[in-house]
């Protein structure tokens, strides 16, 4: 098929004009969503509210290079449990979307949460993990 150098000089205008449209569009299709980040982190405080360890940690993502195996998050959730007490209530405080080019989208959730013997503010990091959101990270602090 013969293209003439017109049609190849408007072909690359066009496609210059809409490349950045395109990956636009792209780029919003991966932006993770507060809510659905919200109703895994949720899910996880519930199940330590219920004491339900095994249903808790089904929240966690065994993918992105978590080094704990199921058994020790386990663990280490009755230790940190021991420690503050039961979950009694929780709040979230703070919403907050990473979505860095190229990179997965991440959303930052800061909650505060009632413990039996302390009240702390505890950060989770919430990735799609395969079509669902797990937690890919979680710090606790004492408020």
């Amino acid at each position: 098929m013969f293209r003439s150098p017109l049609f190849k000089l408007i072909s690359k205008a066009m496609m210059k004009k809409f490349l950045p449209f395109i990956l636009l569009l792209a780029a919003c299709s991966t932006t993770p969503k507060v809510e659905t980040a919200q109703f895994c982190v949720n899910g996880y405080l519930d199940a330590l509210r219920k004491d339900d360890f095994e249903a808790a940690d089904k929240f966690y993502s065994d993918s992105y290079g978590l080094s704990d195996e199921k058994e020790g998050r386990v663990e280490k959730m009755k230790k940190l449990q021991g420690v503050l007490g039961s979950v009694l209530t929780y709040q979230l405080k703070d919403s907050l979307i990473q979505a860095d080019p190229g990179e997965p989208g991440k959303v930052i959730l800061t909650y505060e949460v009632k413990h039996r013997r302390v009240t702390t503010m505890e950060k989770y990091v919430v990735m799609n993990d395969e079509g669902n959101y797990r937690i890919v990270g979680q710090s606790v602090e004492n408020k």
